[in-house]
Parts: C-alpha cells; sequence; structure tokens
C-alpha cells in the first residue's frame, strides 16, 4: 500500500510494516511503501499480486502477496472513498532495487528549462566535473585511435536514449528480459542484491526545499522521511551497458571473458568466465550481472540445495542432463519460453547487454546474402532494432550504426542535447542521454527558474570541485 510521509507519520506507519484497510464491510491487509509525491490521506493498491494455489503462487502452494481485488466492487472500481487504514503491528519483508537515493553531486541525469534550452543549446555539456575540467593531454590513447587497424570501416554501434521521452513504464525492462533469455531469480535473490535484469530503470527524485546538510548524514534509508519528498519533480532513467570504447571492466578480467569487437561491441564469451566478478566491480555504471545460481535449470526453491544435502538432485542431473532438476512439465514450458537465437548462461558466468547482438548479426547475414559477391554489405539505415527500443511506447530509444548518416542514431547524437553519463571518467560510452526539457509556466505559484536536480552538481556562480564539498546534495535515486 503507497501512502504519503505526512500520513505514515500521522498514522505511525513506515516501510514494511503490514496496515489494514477497511472499505464498505471489507478489508485487506498489505505493507506500507512510502512513496515521494503522495498526496495525503490517500492509498493506493496495486491489483493482481495476491497468488493463493499452485506454482502460480510459489513452488510449495503457499499464498504470495495480498490480494485488493478483496476490497473492490463494480460500484468503486477505481476510486473509493471513506476507506480506514490502520496499523496491525506486524511487519513483511519488501525488496526494492531502489534503495540508494544520491548522485553524490554527479550530473547523471541533466535537465532544464525551455527558456534555458534557447539561451543555451548545449547546456548539457556545461553541468558535470568534465565541463570545468578537460583532460586534453591524455597520457594513453583509447584503443580504436592507437590502432586504427582493429575498427571497422563498414559498422560501429551505439545508442541514444532520450530522457524527456522516457516515462519510465519498464516495457523497454521486460523485451530485454524476454528477449534474451534473462531468468527470474525471485524476492528472495532480490533482496540480496542479485536481481539479473540487463536493463534498470533508474528513478531520481529531486525537491525544492532540500536540506543538502541534513542528506549528508542522513542514510539512503532515511530520505523517505525527509519533507521534501512531499512535492517532488522525477525523471527516468534507463541505464544497460554503455559499452565504452574504453571498457574499464576489460581491463581487470584475468581471462580475456569480456573484449571489445571491431564494431564497437564490449562482448562476453561466456565459456571463458570463470566469475572472478572484477569486471563488476570496476564497471562505474554498474550494469554487470552475476548468475550467482543455476537459475535455468534449478527451480528456486532449489537453489541452496546441494546433493549432498539431497541426493536426488544428483539423480536428476544424472537421468536428464539438459532439463536436470526442473519439473517435466515445467521444462517444457522453459524451453518454449527461450530466445533459440540467444545463449543460456549457468552458474558462475557474469553477463550484461549486448546491444542485442543476434538481431545485429542476423541483419548483417541478410544483407550479405542480399549483396551476394558485392561489396554493398552495410545494414540499412535503421535496419536493426534491440528488443528495448522496439519495445518502448515513447521511441525514446534509438540504436544504429554510427557510420551511416541516414541511421536515426546519428542525428540523435548530433543533438546538443547528447551527453554521456560519468563521461569524466573518459572511457568514452556508445550509449549517450539526451537530457530532459522542462517547460514550467511562469504565472504558476511555484514556477521555477531551473529544475531542482541542477542545484545538486551546477550550482550558479560555482565550479564542480566546490560543489563536491556539499555533502550528497540535493536529489535523490
Amino acid at each position: 500500500m503507497s501512502i504519503s510521509r505526512v500520513t505514515g507519520e500521522k498514522l505511525k506507519l513506515g516501510n514494511g510494516e503490514v496496515a489494514k484497510l477497511t472499505l464498505n464491510g471489507r478489508s485487506v491487509e498489505g505493507p506500507i511503501w512510502i512513496q515521494p509525491g503522495m498526496a495525503d490521506n490517500t492509498v493506493c493498491l496495486p491489483l493482481g499480486y495476491g497468488k493463493k494455489h499452485g506454482r502460480i503462487a510459489n513452488f510449495k502452494g503457499e499464498g504470495v502477496g495480498f490480494n485488493a481485488y478483496s476490497i473492490r466492487d463494480t460500484d468503486f472500481p477505481n476510486i473509493a472513498i471513506g476507506g480506514k487504514l490502520s496499523a496491525t503491528g506486524k511487519t513483511h519483508s519488501l525488496s526494492s532495487t531502489q534503495e540508494h537515493w544520491s548522485m553524490e553531486g554527479r550530473s547523471i541525469i541533466r535537465e532544464a528549462t525551455l527558456a534555458k534550452y534557447k539561451e543555451t543549446p548545449n547546456f548539457a555539456l556545461e553541468m558535470g566535473i568534465k565541463s570545468h575540467a578537460r583532460n586534453e593531454g591524455k597520457i594513453y590513447q583509447h584503443p580504436y585511435k592507437e590502432r586504427p587497424s582493429l575498427k571497422s570501416d563498414v559498422h560501429q554501434w551505439g545508442m541514444s536514449v532520450d530522457l524527456g521521452s522516457c516515462t519510465g513504464c519498464s516495457a523497454c525492462v521486460i523485451a530485454c528480459q524476454s528477449e534474451n533469455n534473462i531468468p527470474i531469480v525471485g524476492k528472495d535473490q532480490v533482496g540480496r542484491g542479485r536481481e539479473m535484469h540487463w536493463l534498470r530503470i533508474d528513478r531520481y527524485y529531486t525537491g525544492r526545499d532540500h536540506d543538502p546538510n541534513v542528506n549528508a548524514t542522513a542514510g539512503d534509508d532515511e530520505q523517505h522521511l525527509e519533507t521534501w519528498i512531499d512535492d517532488p519533480q522525477v525523471i527516468n532513467q534507463p541505464m544497460m551497458c554503455q559499452h565504452c570504447e574504453s571498457a574499464p571492466c576489460e581491463t581487470v578480467c584475468p581471462v580475456n571473458a569480456t573484449v571489445h569487437d571491431e564494431e564497437g561491441l564490449n562482448t562476453m564469451a561466456y565459456n571463458r568466465c570463470v566469475g572472478t566478478r572484477y569486471c563488476s566491480n570496476n564497471c562505474a555504471w554498474k550494469v554487470r550481472r552475476f548468475n550467482f545460481f543455476d537459475y535455468n535449470k534449478r527451480p528456486l526453491d532449489k537453489l541452496y540445495d546441494s546433493p549432498m544435502t539431497k541426493p536426488s538432485l544428483f539423480f536428476d542431473w544424472m537421468e536428464s542432463r539438459e532439463k536436470s532438476n526442473r519439473p517435466e512439465d515445467e521444462w517444457d514450458l522453459v524451453k518454449l519460453a527461450k530466445n533459440p537465437n540467444v545463449s543460456v548462461r549457468m552458474r558462475g558466468v557474469m553477463e550484461k547487454c549486448t546491444y542485442c547482438v543476434q538481431r545485429i548479426e542476423s541483419a548483417k547475414i541478410a544483407q550479405k546474402v542480399k549483396a551476394k559477391s558485392g561489396n554493398d554489405v552495410q545494414v540499412p539505415a535503421n535496419g536493426v532494432k534491440t528488443a528495448c527500443e522496439q519495445a518502448c511506447p515513447a521511441e525514446a530509444i534509438t540504436f544504429g550504426n554510427l557510420l551511416n548518416d541516414q541511421d536515426d542514431v546519428v542525428a540523435e547524437k548530433a543533438n546538443p542535447r547528447n551527453y554521456e553519463v560519468l563521461g569524466f571518467l573518459d572511457n568514452v560510452p556508445r550509449t549517450t542521454y539526451l537530457a530532459k526539457i522542462r517547460n514550467p509556466n511562469a504565472a504558476m505559484p511555484d514556477a521555477y527558474e531551473k529544475p531542482f536536480s541542477t542545484s545538486e552538481y551546477h550550482p550558479e556562480e560555482e565550479h564542480a570541485e566546490d560543489s563536491e564539498d556539499k555533502g550528497h546534495g540535493k536529489a535523490g535515486h
């Protein structure tokens, strides 16, 4: 149940505490979640989460979640008045992947008002540390500049994400998961920080009256209790592998399991990976995922079992090494759900976004067949769409060949709003973002001259090195 900070304080309810909602003589229980920007004295209930029977609930047939349909009726199907919310004294564990709230003064998201954009179209390049400290005298050259022969002159792939168009609907996340055989790991593993999504949606809240001094001392798990979240601004940012030209993950892998190809892709050789996880530790964008268990061959309720504790697991594996410990009917369904063009990763292997390399290769093969013995092997403009790009209803994601001027991604990269996340690290990511433009009405009493997030990493008349001394700043994630 989502409620506001003020409502939570009135009822003495916090995240994870179970409350009882009574409406028209019917009631339902559920855990509380403090939602920034929520109207006071209102409760938001998601529908469809109460599972009670069979494996649709869990593998033990036990109920999972809370069914809000029990208080819904045809008279008030969407909005009802007169409900009563009360504490039960119970708690319920919740798994969240967005526990960290601060950008630590780094210009991860960049936004401006329409007036600022008209005044300075390339405002995004003037934000952040890189704008104040440009490293022109580099000790080392990027690999493609040092060895031009390694770079393909036919295809160089890149992606652009428009923050002004993204609505945070997560359609791209589901499309990526379906396309690339990304396993479902379950609530317990997510709670341990072991989620497997290659693409995540980072959500940033920013507030007008936030006190940076308080933020510098408060823990990330306490910011949902601060007053600034009552009326926040929000921005969503899809985050996937940046496919850096000078990738920090590649330099630390002891077995060359993650390498760069001639077309600009940061690729993974799964059979080489020995699971050191050095690459994940060295990735500033935290987009690599590690298979702690064999999620494909074991049900989620048997992840922690071993042949020593349950000998049946060993005999199941000996009987059928393909399906291993999966039930027969479930294994048939799993095989139908997998994309045959994408390899399935096993325990101990690192994985990440591949720019849907299987789609790239399919397009290249089709063009070579069409060209026959000719040299016209370049994929046609906009001839490759990644799964996330194809699924995005707002067309916020653009992918293509940077060497083809007819590709939409080339125009996106030339947009003055284009910038690199953590560009000051000089890793030259192939995935870039278009800064968000806000258009506030100056006649409104709550009008603002600039988005609230800019006060964290780009204070007026100050330099980046000065702003870094002010704690975490005024933005939250």
